[in-house]
């Protein structure tokens, strides 16, 4: 293969290597910002859209690269196939002894044992040509099948923004505002007051035995999934629970991180609305 389509053949492996890195962070990012989940699609939607122009853009490469080899692989077989007919006829016409290995002077015959060596370079070469457009005609077919299943997943995702774009997975008004609550097991009780944008959840808390801090946790699907950050002892529980809007009860279950104290380390635990958020509206 020409060493300009050898070049070109590794700056394609280095530019999609790279370039898979890049997309992967692009995407780790976009899991990591907890939009409602419409909006986190359509975001998803539109790295799918650069990832299928970037595999476009890799097949076109690669099928010019595999055309290419194939046009080098066919004038090859016909110039092999030139200097075996060549041999063939010295060998049936009594061909005279070998004239040099670098090739037969002005006017005289060409030997054929000059042709044979012509022949079997001739043959080393073609071999080469043949492996590599083996391996582009591999690198063409993944090509392929990346295209049509980025194709595919763009076409899944519009059908799920259809689907959930309808759907307000975050009624800002079933989860904002005070709560009443009790945590069961451990005798205590206390209040929340909650703050939710999108599928984020942040609030504050004080507790019946003194302790308080603040909230940070996602609801999603009415489910609703909480860390507590106490404001002497850091990250000490986790609580999740499950939503019911319309009640205004929240019920679930809570595990203590810091288990050396000797107090209970889990249980359930039940939220009733005292005012939503924004108002000091008593239910």
């Amino acid at each position: 293969m020409k060493p300009m389509r050898t070049r070109r053949f590794l700056a394609l492996a280095l530019l999609t290597t790279l370039g898979g890195l890049a997309l992967i962070t692009a995407v780790t990012a976009v899991a990591a910002a907890a939009q409602p989940l419409a909006d986190a699609l359509r975001a998803q939607l539109r790295i799918e859209e650069r990832l299928l122009e970037r595999a476009r853009d890799q097949y076109r490469e690669a099928s010019s690269l595999e055309r290419d080899v194939l046009r080098d692989l066919r004038e090859l077989s016909i110039g092999q196939d030139t200097l075996l007919d060549r041999v063939v006829r010295e060998a049936l016409g009594g061909g005279g002894p070998a004239i040099s290995e670098e090739g037969p002077e002005e006017g005289q015959r060409p030997a054929e044992p000059f042709l044979l060596l012509r022949l079997r370079s001739a043959e080393r070469e073609l071999a080469a040509t043949r492996e590599t457009a083996f391996a582009l005609a591999r690198e063409s077919a993944d090509r392929r099948r990346d295209l049509l299943a980025r194709a595919a997943r763009i076409g899944e995702l519009g059908l799920e923004i259809t689907k959930h774009g309808r759907i307000d997975l975050v009624d800002k008004t079933g989860l904002d505002g005070l709560w009443q609550i009790e945590l069961a097991g451990a005798g205590i009780t206390g209040v929340m007051d909650f703050s939710s944008e999108g599928t984020l959840v942040t609030g504050t808390y004080r507790l019946s035995d003194g302790s308080q801090g603040s909230l940070r946790g996602t609801l999603a699907n009415n489910r609703l999934a909480l860390e507590r950050i106490d404001w002497v002892a850091g990250f000490d529980a986790t609580l999740r629970g499950e939503l019911n809007a319309a009640a205004g009860v929240i019920e679930g279950t809570w595990t203590a991180v810091d288990v050396s104290g000797g107090a209970p380390t889990s249980g359930s635990w039940t939220g009733r609305r005292i005012s939503r958020g924004g108002t000091s509206e008593p239910e």
